[in-house]
């Protein structure tokens, strides 16, 4: 006798480990989940369709400390030329660009612009760890690559940059 699957839900896995299974509509059961990652300042490389990624994003920016403020979706660099210019070369961010910014299509900006985001990362993650960011102007960053990349085509330091929260959602099948 064959067994069955059908779709169950979305599985939610974090730096490849399986953390939580969300059951639909609602998908209550991720948000534990989501919420460290949202109460971090890390930025987050997620990995989903644009249904379930657009949920993930809304979550991660509500749960956290950022729900208050912005959420922009960019599917250009030139979207998001205010972020990648929102960081002076003391690591000081500009508090217009507080809130979240999501932004998909990463892996077809140019080398240039892929290194100016890990250039601005790295920027974050030195005034954050000598005190002179506050954490309210920190611009959460989560960048949306598609699951069926295999490879993220991402330059390597802004996918070193984004590796601390690897994210991935994705339909779980379970057996009946």
């Amino acid at each position: 006798m064959e067994t069955a699957t059908k779709d169950t839900g979305l599985a939610l896995r974090v730096n490849g480990s399986l953390l939580a299974v969300g059951r639909r509509p609602e998908l209550a059961e991720l948000e534990p989940a989501l919420r460290g990652i949202a109460l971090s300042d890390s930025p987050v490389l997620l990995r989903a369709d644009n249904q379930d990624g657009g949920w993930i994003i809304q979550r991660l920016h509500g749960l956290g400390r950022r729900g208050e403020l912005p959420c922009r979706t960019c599917h250009t660099a030139v979207d998001a030329e205010d972020l990648l210019e929102a960081v002076d070369d003391s690591g000081e961010v500009s508090p217009d660009v507080a809130g979240t910014w999501a932004l998909f299509n990463v892996h077809w900006w140019s080398v240039d612009r892929q290194e100016q985001l890990a250039s601005l990362l790295s920027k974050m993650d030195e005034g954050r760890l000598h005190g002179r960011l506050r954490h309210e102007h920190i611009p959460r960053v989560v960048v949306t690559v598609s699951p069926e990349l295999k490879q993220t085509k991402l330059q390597p330091e802004l996918e070193r940059r984004l590796a601390y929260f690897n994210v991935s959602a994705g339909r779980h099948k379970g057996e009946l």
